[in-house]
């Protein structure tokens, strides 16, 4: 049973807990790029019909987005407002300090 659970059971476990949040990422990603569509709209009638503008638009403001949030968070005033939202968000969760 040892043998079974070394070399079936644990490396499916390993597998699952690596893919599931790289799965979820894409998932928000995937979502937040359906919410842009209605925002970049303007910008994608200026394009040719048959180049899938608005996936690429809203991917490109995703990216934006997160850079820009990125260096933000570099910032001091970015730092010390992560710590708030962190410390008030853990404070609602048992078992968190």
């Amino acid at each position: 049973m040892k043998e079974f659970r070394k070399s079936v059971l644990q490396p499916f476990v390993v597998r699952f807990l690596f893919l599931v949040p790289i799965y979820l990422a894409i998932l928000l990603l995937l979502k937040a790029m359906k919410s842009l569509v209605k925002l970049v709209q303007p910008l994608v009638q200026l394009l040719a019909g048959s180049f899938p503008a608005e996936t690429v638009i809203s991917l490109l403001f995703m990216v934006m987005l997160c850079i820009l949030v990125g260096l933000l968070l570099g910032t001091k005033l970015g730092q010390a407002r992560r710590t708030r939202t962190e410390s008030s968000l853990f404070q609602k969760i048992p078992g968190t300090k």
